[in-house]
């Protein structure tokens, strides 16, 4: 059975900790490669663990193994850029308002 993204969303601290058993690694690791989703969003949880744990006195990761071949995917890969909604709200909304204005006032 394929892990889904939730389950692999979930399983990100054990990986990053080191408490996955290999069975599950392996099957973690599979969705990884084959899920730029869930790549990035690993990615974004290492750096916000390591941030967190950067100043207890024992800084535990995943293997160094897990991270190279994460490091090595995200730079393989080429960022595809979003359609955001969002960023188009704002002037979009100011283009509505001041064809409203322009309509009331013309």
């Amino acid at each position: 059975m394929s892990m889904t993204c939730r389950e692999a969303q979930e399983e990100f601290g054990a990986l990053i900790d080191g408490e996955i058993d290999d069975a599950r690694r392996r099957e973690l690791n599979a969705h990884l490669d084959s899920c730029a989703t869930c790549m990035e969003e690993f990615s974004e949880t290492v750096r916000l663990m390591a941030l967190c744990r950067f100043q207890e006195e024992d800084v535990v990761l995943a293997s160094d193994a897990d991270l190279d071949r994460v490091w090595r995917k995200l730079q393989s890969q080429q960022r595809q850029p979003r359609f955001n909604v969002r960023r188009l709200f704002i002037p979009l909304a100011l283009a509505v308002g001041l064809a409203i204005v322009l309509w009331a006032c013309g």
